[in-house]
This record gives C-alpha cells, sequence and structure tokens, in this order.
C-alpha cells in the first residue's frame, strides 16, 4: 500500500477512536460479542500474512481475503457470514460476508453509495459516531463506526462496520471492541486487519 494509503488509513483510526473513546467511555458503556452458531476449521495460513502476524483468510469464493491474528480463534458464524473469530480474552472480534447487490455501486457518487449502505444499516437505534469513504489495497470502500443496545441484553454494542464494492458483490468486514477500555489496546491490531483487505475480481 502507498505510504499516503497508510497515513490515511492510519489517520481514520486515530481521529475516530478519539470520537469513539470520548464518547462511549463517558457513557461507561461495554460491548456485547458478535452473536453466532455453527462451526469451522481454522483459516490456512500464508506466509506474507504470518509475516505481519496475521494468517491470510480467503472466502470460499475466492473474491475476499483478510488477514486475522494468528493467535485469534475461528468461532461459529452465524447466518450467511464466512467468518466469525476472536480473540482468547474475547475482547476483540471480526466478522465477515460478501452480500449480493441488484446492481452494482459506483463508488465515485458519494449519494448512491450512502443510500444503498443506508439501507442495509437501516435499523432503529443505530448511533453513527463516525463514517468515511476509505480505499485500500487499491479497492474503495466506506466505513461506519455506529454503537447500538443488543435488543436480548440491552447492552451497548459498537461496530466498526467496513463495505467493500465489487461489481454486484459488496464485502463486509464487521470489528468489534469490547469493552470500551480494550479499545486502545485493540487499535494497531484493527488497523493491521483493515489494512490487509484484499479483493480479487
Amino acid at each position: 500500500m502507498p505510504a499516503s494509503r497508510r497515513s490515511s488509513l492510519r489517520g481514520l483510526w486515530v481521529a475516530f477512536a478519539a470520537v469513539v473513546l470520548a464518547g462511549v467511555i463517558a457513557a461507561g458503556v461495554t460491548f456485547v460479542l458478535l452473536s453466532h452458531r455453527g462451526g469451522s476449521a481454522e483459516p490456512a495460513a500464508r506466509p506474507a500474512a504470518r509475516a505481519a502476524g496475521l494468517t491470510a483468510y480467503t472466502t470460499d469464493h475466492g473474491h475476499f481475503t483478510v488477514g486475522v491474528p494468528t493467535s485469534w480463534r475461528r468461532a461459529p458464524a452465524a447466518g450467511s457470514a464466512d467468518l466469525l473469530a476472536r480473540n482468547q480474552s474475547g475482547s476483540g472480534s471480526l466478522l465477515v460476508r460478501t452480500l449480493t447487490l441488484a446492481k452494482p455501486i459506483d463508488p465515485r457518487h458519494p449519494r448512491a453509495v450512502k443510500d444503498v449502505l443506508g439501507t442495509i444499516l437501516h435499523t432503529g437505534g443505530l448511533r453513527v459516531l463516525a463514517e468515511r469513504a476509505v480505499t485500500v489495497n487499491g479497492t474503495p470502500g466506506y466505513v461506519y463506526v455506529y454503537t447500538f443496545s443488543d435488543a436480548s441484553s440491552g447492552a451497548t454494542t459498537m461496530h466498526w462496520h467496513y463495505f467493500f464494492f465489487d461489481g454486484r458483490r459488496l464485502h463486509v468486514l464487521v470489528l468489534q471492541a469490547l469493552p470500551a477500555s480494550s479499545f486502545d489496546q485493540l487499535a494497531p491490531t484493527f488497523d493491521a486487519i483493515a489494512k490487509s483487505v484484499q479483493v480479487r475480481a
């Protein structure tokens, strides 16, 4: 990734971290893990990812690859999710899924992007803390940071919700911290995960 891209993405995380930690910790919220079910094997290792402390995971359809921390363990994934993984303490987790859109999104048109993503995220009770267009390894995307109350437990959940555009395919990466005080420690790992994304047409 060019230095300008790495700097831009790192700056995004720093800015978002300031917003999230200031707002979330002040509110005294706690996070809950993503819901999950079903089981699967560990993702296969790849040399380049291993060198960065990540293990490359590629979805079954072969179009999306993301680095998973080598110490994290794969957990049962819910519904259409391709992958759910979390660290040993449960303070960090990631989820990967790919959606099929009715028609491609042109990332050069912000209104069209936000109209589609807004529909996907149209859930009552979401509190959007930050949002921004990003480009990772040549792939355009968009990220939302938001909180919401879990329907069953009432606990407040925070997601860093990435969308990557690939024709009619919309690749989704969700990163979550549990609890708020763990975010500062997890931020470098989340940054590395986000920067590892590779999309193949």
